[in-house]
């Protein structure tokens, strides 16, 4: 369903979508839907238990929220994204993942479940924002306060005893020069991450490749030793596995219970043995209820019917007629503050059945008129709640 909410019916039709629904989010710059009168004031007023979520670039407040973006701004802003110079001086920008677009809605859902619980036990809806740059910096927490620790006195914040108390550089940068904990090339051309920094593990490995004195050695701290800098130590092991395939590395691993990962790319990792499930798909799998099927996660769309009467076996039709499916409803923004071109989606129960939506819904085939609307509503209701009870 498509609505132009610049006009009085397109938001006439969502506020009655809204009478039914348990959440609205506004992916747009905050405040698109005030300015229609459809923000979360207006709709408390029409259900008093909606869940308001606001998925923006910079958030609801603060000097950027109205600044128009696009997802990488994010990741700057967090600082996950170095900018890199080419030979002729231009500055590009690298190979990164994709932070703050991602996170943002991950976070935005785990507070709207936590929402939707909320306003049904108490009967009051809730406002919520989320902005993907703080996404973003949440996300690489661990280096952002690292630099913050620092600036307290070295007696204070100090590194750990396997380094002689030496401070490593923040986050991840730290792991350059460990030893233990490091990448290292194998006999076909590709890598495995080793990661026996702990002194039981590094004991497993060095028995397992039949060299218990290299243990004897250096058998480094109980925790956390990396054995940073032992540039002799990192050849021996760098010769070691050069000897055997990255395939058998990670057989090595579960035998001798040693941690030892394998390194992927985008490109590789549909390859790996742990992401090709039994459907031959690379994406992961979840079960519904009741049924022997395995869906992708990454694809299904999963839906909750919810039955106004309880089901009976002597009326289906009855029954059928009484489940209330999820919709999309998905209004275009274009001339709408925020990014051009883009929409924004929010997700809420369908309309009760017997209610008569007004005018005329667009389609990708075209206009249909309010009374074909309606009789698609009730074919797809009833053919959900048909799958419903096979199940």
């Amino acid at each position: 369903m498509v609505l132009d909410l610049r006009t009085p019916d397109g938001a006439d039709v969502f506020r009655e979508l809204v009478k039914d629904a348990d959440v609205v989010i506004e992916a747009m710059r905050p405040g698109g839907l005030a300015k229609r009168g459809l923000g979360y004031d207006d709709l408390k007023a029409v259900n008093p238990r909606i869940v308001w979520c606001t998925i923006s670039g910079y958030g609801m407040t603060g000097p950027y929220k109205d600044m128009p973006s696009h997802g990488i701004a994010y990741d700057t802003w967090a600082g996950l994204v170095k900018p890199e110079t080419d030979d002729d001086g231009f500055c590009y920008i690298p190979e990164h993942p994709s932070i703050g677009i991602h996170a943002g809605p991950l976070f935005g859902a785990l507070g709207v479940l936590a929402g939707v619980i909320g306003a049904r036990s108490s009967g009051e809806g809730y406002q919520m924002e989320i902005a993907q740059s703080d996404a973003a910096a949440a996300m690489d927490w661990l280096r952002s306060e690292t630099w913050k620790a620092y600036e307290r006195p070295d007696d204070e914040v100090t590194g750990n005893p396997s380094d002689d108390f030496e401070r490593r550089a923040p986050g991840t940068a730290g792991m350059r020069d460990g030893v233990r904990y490091q990448f290292y090339a194998t006999s076909d051309d590709r890598h495995v991450l080793f990661m026996a920094s702990e002194q039981e593990f590094w004991k497993n490995f060095c028995d397992g490749i039949g060299r218990p004195e290299l243990f004897e050695r250096w058998p480094g701290s109980q925790y956390g030793d990396h054995a940073k800098g032992n540039r002799e130590l990192q050849r021996i092991l760098k010769d070691v596995f050069a000897e055997r395939t990255a395939a058998e590395w990670i057989a090595f691993g579960g035998e001798h219970n040693t941690p030892i990962a394998p390194v992927n790319t985008p490109k590789t990792i549909a390859e790996d043995p742990s992401s090709v499930n039994g459907s031959g798909s690379s994406a992961p799998t979840v079960s519904a209820p009741n049924s022997s099927r395995r869906r992708s996660s990454w694809s299904t769309r999963i839906c909750r019917c919810r039955p106004r009467h309880p089901p009976s076996a002597s009326t289906p039709t009855r029954c059928s007629a009484n489940y209330s499916a999820t919709t999309t409803v998905t209004s275009r923004n274009s001339g709408l503050p925020g990014r051009s071109g883009s929409r924004s989606r929010e997700r809420l129960r369908a309309r009760p059945i017997g209610s008569r939506p007004r005018g005329r819904f667009r389609y990708r085939g075209g206009l249909r008129s309010a009374t074909a609307h309606r009789a698609g509503l009730h074919r797809a209701r009833a053919r959900h709640a048909r799958r419903e009870v096979v199940r």
